[in-house]
């Protein structure tokens, strides 16, 4: 019987619905549209997909993305919701790319479709000589020039384990998952035979591997790199995969752009079959398009400076950093690598160009956190037991007074916690970019060089200066005070208890008002700077302030500097964030402007309701400042109103072996995001000795670590990650300092467990022959053993094999 898919009913949707939520399987996600039913929302190919498995047991579905799948779910009375409600991101893409064809053509880009028409159905696997067979495929810039060293050693010297690789990488019965990790464990184990010595990548990663399966079957694959996968994902709204998924995801993401986009763009097609050459590969499923689409929107304008840049526009249209959440919380077992890994994600955060995975990241990873560390784009502290509000948002602190001559003087002032420091730079971010805007060309100056300047002439002068008011009587000024703030008062007046005009609020007016003309009554004044007396003198001396740029100030020329390193004083920075400088900035750019990121190491060791105090509501994403939903607080100490910028990012991590996540307190669990990271024993699997590597020793001390404890106080993959092929010593050392006193924490010297995980290399048993006292009608303890750790292990290497149960026995 024929298949319609009219024949498909809402029972067999609802029936659909309930397999995924019971299976959990992972869906293949809608580049713009989504069908809500119930509660939920699913991408509508892949419902209707699983509706027709209920309906007739096929779960093939031919019918396109968009309206072609849509219209039958909407006849049914489900909602189709369309994900691009602004801008279309995608939609800019392709014209983009449309205007750059009419441009530049393909002239920079056809060689791709040429080398795949050159080289499809390669690397042939049955070629004796496969070493050769690589050397003769042109993989031009496609891969790293290291991707192409490493496989070229690798098939001269694992000739046939390198083949075997290429087998299971090419069997399409096996899933894509298992080929890709298959693949680049197997390849890393050959790679690091070769060179025991070099804990650097083997290279054999994902856009590798992606490049081997588009030459092999160009109809099925494309090619892949990570830095416009990431870019891809963040114009979508979506998180990026970890290693391992990125490609399969990627695959996923560019069918449904194909679907849903490209494939209905008749004149995008019509214009890339005119610019291809006669040798071109057919691109029938238009895999390659859709992959030179997003390189040369996404990556290739950083290069060439093309002004048409398609993520501008994403980011013109209040697309935020997506796929990082605002707060976050990495937790897992010690060792696992979660201080480092946030140094990534803070990267991935303020330089998302860079690729913290690419290979041998490590090194530039550490250098560029040291250097966003420097600029204060990154901030990092460490939670403990006697960590409070006074230390994280402000406190009163004592200040020795130097000045005095009594050195032994005590001020007390409120001092910013490092939070409120983040916040006030995330806001400074947000000005900054709104003054980027709004400047003219000409002017080479700032607010703090044109005040300073202007009131470094009435600093020591013998007489009052005057400036006229709104009503045209005059206000002079007759101090400015040690905090730089104006003290003024009406002409002739003898009064000096006049609260001073402050730098902060004068800004304020500056920043609002381009010229004095602007100002149509006091009352816009009032509402600027947020005071209700003294608008009059605010006014005046605002009305001088102008005419002293138009008229006097000569700015003083300045060198050139790295524009990115922040030379503005921290203090400044605080005062004008707690006067409310930056309130207007952050609520227009605060989706836009450069974001600042919060580490905070160790997060659960502290008492979070305490340390946070009343701000934990003030971290949602809809409270943040700039978000519609907005709050701000009164401060406890400094009375100031205080929000959080939607351009600060908090990432925490939380050792499950001190305290699990479920004891967290739950306020703050309700508002971050929470991301597991275990223990990775494939990233050892490199590192050999004699009969065994290290991931498989990692494996096995956590598998029984699981049944006896559980799986939070599994061992970390770091403990073991500096070792070298063959170096006994630091074996032993990692051992005997590390691993060994960690299972005496977990198990609390039960050394009978500590035996069941590391054997009878490390710990040895003794009979008892205790005599006790006798004593009527008492029983005698039955002492029969005893465990203890051996003091000497000697061969660690027999001590490992035992406790793998390979005896010790050396390999052959």
């Amino acid at each position: 019987m024929s298949f319609h898919p009219k024949k498909i009913k809402e029972k067999h949707v609802i029936a659909a619905v309930s397999k995924i939520q019971t299976e959990q399987p992972e869906l293949r996600p809608s580049t713009r549209w989504l069908v809500r039913i119930g509660e939920d929302t699913y991408p509508p190919k892949e419902i209707m997909q699983y509706a027709r498995e209920q309906y007739d047991g096929s779960d093939y579905w031919s019918y396109g993305g968009g309206p072609p799948t849509n219209k039958y779910l909407e006849r049914m009375g489900f909602e189709i919701l369309d994900m691009n409600t602004g801008a279309d991101p995608l939609q800019i893409f392709i014209n983009k790319y449309k205007k750059h064809l009419a441009k530049n053509g393909l002239m920079d880009e056809a060689y791709k479709w040429q080398l795949v028409e050159e080289y499809k159905g390669r690397p042939d696997i049955r070629k004796e000589d496969l070493e050769n067979e690589l050397r003769s495929i042109n993989f031009s810039n496609l891969v790293y020039g290291n991707a192409i060293t490493a496989m070229r050693h690798i098939a001269n010297q694992r000739t046939e384990e390198y083949r075997e690789c290429f087998l299971k990488l090419f069997n399409e019965e096996n899933s894509l998952k298992d080929r890709i990790q298959s693949f680049d464990n197997k390849t890393s184990e050959l790679f690091h035979s070769i060179f025991p010595e070099n804990n650097l990548s083997h290279h054999q990663d994902e856009r590798t591997i992606s490049i081997f399966l588009s030459y092999r079957f160009p109809d099925k694959y494309t090619f892949y790199k990570d830095s416009y996968y990431k870019k891809f994902c963040k114009a979508l709204g979506i998180k990026h995969k970890p290693k391992g998924l990125k490609y399969i995801h990627y695959l996923e993401l560019i069918n449904g752009f194909i679907d849903d986009y490209i494939s209905k763009d008749q004149e995008l097609l019509n214009m890339v079959e005119q610019l291809l050459p006669d040798n071109a590969y057919k691109d029938d499923n238009n895999l390659l398009l859709a992959q030179d689409i997003l390189y040369t929107v996404l990556d290739k304008k950083n290069k060439s400076g093309d002004e048409d840049s398609g993520i501008d526009d994403i980011e013109e249209n209040n697309l935020e950093i997506m796929g990082i959440p605002l707060n976050q919380i990495l937790y897992g077992p010690p060792g696992t690598g979660k201080t480092f890994k946030t140094k990534e994600l803070a990267l991935n955060i303020v330089e998302p160009d860079f690729d913290t995975e690419k290979t041998d990241a490590r090194n530039e990873i550490n250098q560029k956190y040291e250097s966003h560390y420097k600029k204060k784009s990154i901030h990092f502290t460490t939670f403990h037991q006697s960590w409070g509000y006074e230390d994280f948002v402000e406190g009163i602190k004592p200040i020795l007074n130097s000045t005095e001559s009594d050195s032994n003087t005590v001020n007390y002032c409120i001092e910013a916690g490092i939070f409120k420091k983040c916040c006030a730079y995330a806001a400074h971010n947000c000005y900054k970019l709104m003054k980027e805007q709004q400047r003219n060309s000409s002017i080479e100056y700032d607010f703090d060089e044109l005040y300073e300047a202007f009131i470094d002439q009435y600093r020591n002068i013998d007489f009052e200066p005057t400036f006229p008011t709104l009503t045209g009587r005059e206000v002079e000024i007759f101090e400015i005070n040690k905090n730089d703030s104006i003290r003024a008062r009406a002409k002739g007046s003898t009064s000096i208890h006049v609260a001073p005009l402050t730098k902060e609020n004068i800004q304020k007016l500056y920043d609002s008002y381009p010229d004095i003309d602007d100002i149509n009554n006091l009352q816009e004044v009032k509402e600027t700077v947020g005071v209700s007396p003294r608008t009059t003198e605010f006014y005046a001396i605002f009305k001088g302030l102008k005419e002293f740029e138009n008229q006097k100030f000569k700015p003083v020329e300045k060198e050139n500097t790295d524009l990115e390193v922040n030379t503005v004083d921290e203090t400044d920075i605080i005062k004008k964030f707690d006067a409310g400088v930056y309130n207007n900035a952050v609520i227009q750019f605060s989706q836009k402007a450069n974001p600042v990121v919060l580490i905070i190491d160790e997060i659960n060791r502290g008492n979070v309701s305490a340390v946070f105090g009343e701000l934990i509501t003030l971290l949602e994403n809809d409270k943040r400042l700039g978000a519609k939903e907005a709050l701000s607080v009164e401060l406890a100490y400094s009375k100031s109103n205080f929000g959080i910028p939607s351009n600060l990012y908090i990432i925490g991590t939380m050792n499950t072996a001190d305290r699990s996540v479920e004891a967290l307190d739950t306020a703050l669990r309700r508002r971050f995001s929470f991301e597991e990271v275990m223990p990775e024993a494939d990233l050892l699997n490199h590192i050999n000795f004699e009969d065994f590597n290290l991931g498989d020793l990692l494996n096995n001390i956590n598998e029984r670590i699981e049944v006896l404890l559980d799986r939070d106080h599994t061992i970390g993959h770091s403990y073991f990650i500096k070792i070298k092929s063959g170096d006994i010593d630091a074996l032993r050392e990692a051992f005997e300092n590390k691993i060994i006193p960690l299972l005496q924490e977990y198990f609390y010297h039960d050394y009978e467990k500590i035996a069941l995980i590391l054997g009878e290399g490390f710990v040895e048993r003794k009979e008892s022959n205790v005599s006790f006292a006798k004593f009527d009608n008492l029983d005698k303890p039955e002492l029969l053993h005893s465990y203890e750790l051996r003091k000497n292990i000697g061969d660690i290497e027999a001590a490992i094999r035992k406790l793998l149960n390979r005896g010790d026995e050396k390999a052959t």
